[in-house]
């Protein structure tokens, strides 16, 4: 037998069904890529059927679909109306001027545009989902944008941010805040603009600041500069990026500056290199608002915003920015170890207490109404009170007082006349200021689980230092020695016993208080001997005070506080409550 012809017939045979399988497995192959070919081609056709849908349902009621703000906006024409035939006729505006103190030295720095693709957005419910920016309105068939005032232009921004926060899926988790809750160094030129803040801050709804904007009208100057180059302008904005810093100790703060038309990303320098003398920011380069990168730069910063640690908010730290006033002004300082060690070891609740060459470091601003501003101090001999500004116009032009200064000067005096505290009016950082001693007021808020206000008393040091949204950081020894006596007495104090007190103790002077509320309640920290020696419930904000007969006035504040204490639950202090709380 030819074994040799027998072993080569079988390679033959072999190789062929080699072959044979090689060409089976290149046509399964190429059928598996038709058929996901096809798959593909299924799902693109359906998308496109999808779009072809979506876009014939905004067609027809008239809407823009709010992935046209990712694609890119075409060029816009900025049209403002209502201007004088002068100020028309130069084609310039005069932009608002800021009273703060300029940026010194402006870093330039470079803001990628965010990979769309990579956040894997959800592009139907984008494509789905209408502009706010552009409901009902002929801004982008036109290609002209028409403006009268600073107040168009915010709300114009707002809607455009929303627009950003509605394709990011945020718009539940943050809100607009004016900056009345956070001002700094407040001046009346921007007080006349409190309803209309050009300064904004966007918080999550668990009050942690995103970042600050501010909003000024398009403007560029005879030299062809840009009022977003303005120094004055940046200083403005540094100042409430700073006052995030400040309050909430976020790692990093971003800010937006923008006429709409025209916009720039700031970012404050890292802790260490923040420099007040200096006055230090980082900038990006100036955005039309047609530029196809500017959607996803702000995409980006809200990103790494939102992404940005928070530290607890230390009360005495030298790292931390202070804002001080004073009977000269007011600045931005920081502590030194050897200061703060005084300042912690010598703290009291005397605001009285050596009162010459005094100045006030501002922990908190409680509240800012029409006219004036209460904040949180302690003074440069540790003493913890509340100042009170007036930032209205104290005289007419008749030169005589103004309604508003006197209201201010009859609520000082009140104080004095009620309860013997000494609130004498001074001018302290330019403005009629007086001083009272740290009240601890009563607060309500509603609990879910129960279906009830929880009225207390805020006596939680750390919280009356922090803001809400920040973290606190324990307090220094000193001040856990006063915290234990605050304790002492106001876990004593029947909530509504105190009131009904202080009720009294107002009407017996012949005077209603017309605004009777919780936080118009509290408890006043008798001191002897700089020792806590009791808490008298008293009653505060005490402009709303008007005369009448005791029993008249008794009569209407009683009846006011059974209508508030219909359905609440009364705890002693906030720090009996252990329950979470959803406001």
């Amino acid at each position: 037998m030819n074994y040799n012809f027998f072993f080569e017939h079988l390679k033959m045979n072999t190789q062929s069904e080699k072959e044979e399988i090689i060409k089976l497995r290149k046509l399964l192959e190429l059928s598996s890529i038709e058929i996901k070919n096809l798959k593909k081609e299924n799902i693109q056709i359906e998308e496109e059927k999808n779009k072809m849908e979506e876009n014939q349902k905004i067609q027809n009621e008239g809407r823009v679909p709010l992935s046209i703000i990712l694609e890119g906006l075409p060029k816009f024409e900025f049209i403002r109306f209502n201007r004088s035939e002068s100020e028309a006729k130069k084609g310039t505006t005069t932009p608002h001027t800021s009273n703060r103190k300029k940026i010194h030295i402006k870093k330039d720095c470079k803001i990628s545009p965010e990979n769309i693709e990579k956040l894997k957005l959800n592009m139907r419910k984008i494509n789905l989902g209408s502009s706010k920016f552009f409901d009902k309105n002929t801004y982008f068939t036109e290609k002209k944008i028409r403006y009268s005032s600073e107040n168009t232009i915010q709300r114009l921004v707002y809607d455009y941010m929303t627009d950003i926060f509605d394709i990011l899926e945020l718009t539940s988790y943050v809100n607009f805040y004016d900056t009345t809750s956070i001002v700094t160094a407040i001046n009346k030129e921007e007080l006349k603009k409190l309803n209309h803040p050009d300064v904004t801050i966007i918080r999550t709804r668990k009050n942690k600041p995103i970042m600050a904007i501010e909003i000024k009208m398009p403007h560029v100057d005879i030299h062809g500069k840009n009022i977003l180059d303005d120094d004055n302008v940046i200083g403005q904005i540094y100042d409430y990026m700073l006052s995030v810093k400040s309050f909430y100790n976020q790692k990093y703060v971003y800010g937006i500056l923008t006429t709409l038309d025209k916009w720039k990303i700031l970012y404050l320098p890292k802790e260490k290199e923040i420099n007040l003398e200096e006055r230090i920011v980082y900038e990006s380069k100036i955005y039309d608002f047609s530029d196809p990168d500017l959607a996803k730069v702000l995409i980006k910063v809200i990103r790494k915003s939102l992404d940005s640690s928070y530290y607890p908010v230390r009360i005495f730290d030298t790292e931390r920015n202070y804002i001080e006033y004073s009977s000269k002004g007011c600045r931005w300082k920081r502590m030194e170890q050897t200061q703060i060690n005084e300042l912690s070891s010598n703290i009291n609740l005397d605001i009285y207490k050596n009162c010459e060459k005094i100045n006030y470091t501002i922990y908190k601003f409680f509240q800012t109404g029409r006219t004036n501003q209460t904040s949180l101090i302690i003074n440069n001999y540790g003493s913890i009170g509340v100042l009170k500004q007036f930032f209205g116009i104290s005289y007419d032009d008749k030169k005589e007082k103004t309604l508003e200064l006197k209201n201010f000067e009859f609520e000082a005096k009140m104080w004095k006349k009620i309860y013997n505290i000494n609130t004498e009016i001074e001018i302290i950082n330019g403005n009629p200021s007086f001083i009272t001693p740290l009240i601890f007021t009563l607060e309500n808020e509603y609990n879910k689980t129960y279906k009830k206000y929880e009225v207390f008393f805020r006596t939680d040091l750390e919280k009356i230092f922090t803001y809400d949204g920040a973290i606190s950081a324990e307090l220094p020894l000193k001040m856990h020695s006063l915290q234990s006596q605050i304790n002492r007495y106001s876990q004593k104090m029947n909530i509504l016993e105190c009131a009904e007190y202080a009720i009294n103790e107002l009407a017996k002077k012949k005077y209603v208080h017309n605004d009777l509320k919780w936080q118009h309640i509290g408890l006043y920290p008798v001191l002897k001997n700089g020792y806590l020696e009791k808490m008298e419930p008293i009653l505060i904000d005490l402009e709303s005070l008007e005369k009448k007969k005791t029993k008249e006035a008794k009569k209407e504040m009683m009846r006011q506080l059974e209508i508030m204490s219909k359905d609440c639950e009364f705890i002693n202090n906030d720090q009996e409550r252990k329950i979470p709380l959803y406001i």
